[in-house]
């Protein structure tokens, strides 16, 4: 996977560890930026910005996705 990727609301919550409702907080709130696909209601979020939330480097993302 590359640090270019986008990933899905899911994929964030799984990946954080936490509910998918916490990453429309988090993307709500500013602490996590989104991407709006065309039609507004559909979110992706770049794994270089998941992992800047998170407070780790993207290749550390890498490593835990494998890992599942």
């Amino acid at each position: 996977m590359s640090v270019d990727r986008l990933l899905t609301p899911d994929e964030v919550a799984a990946l954080a560890r936490v509910e998918l409702r916490t990453v429309g907080v988090w993307r709500r709130n500013g602490r996590l930026r989104a991407v709006a696909l065309p039609g507004g209601r559909v979110w992706r979020y770049r794994l270089m910005d998941v992992a800047a939330a998170l407070h780790l480097e993207p290749t550390d993302l890498l490593a835990m996705e494998v890992a599942q």
